[in-house]
């Protein structure tokens, strides 16, 4: 089964998804507060015990090579990055 969450450093992230109405995609939003952001190693811990999840158990997508895959892969996820400023 595959479970999506996100796992953000916005504050606003849970005001945006319920804007964008997209919220029924997701399992879970973690919205991150400081000091726990990313790319530090507890922001990913924290989203994975909000999921009840190992490390191997999950893969972390995101739009940062150095926030969100260094991070990932230091707290022990795969990653993989998701380039959205580059032309096709």
């Amino acid at each position: 089964m595959l479970r999506l969450a996100v796992l953000s450093n916005s504050p606003r992230a849970v005001h945006e998804i319920d804007r964008l109405a997209i919220g029924h995609f997701f399992e879970q939003v973690i919205p991150l507060d400081d000091p726990i952001r990313k790319p530090a190693p507890a922001a990913f811990t924290t989203g994975l015990a909000a999921l009840d999840l190992a490390p191997q158990q999950a893969t972390y997508v995101g739009d940062s090579p150095a926030a969100d895959v260094r991070g990932a892969r230091g707290a022990g996820l795969n990653a993989a990055w998701l380039d959205r400023w580059s032309d096709p």
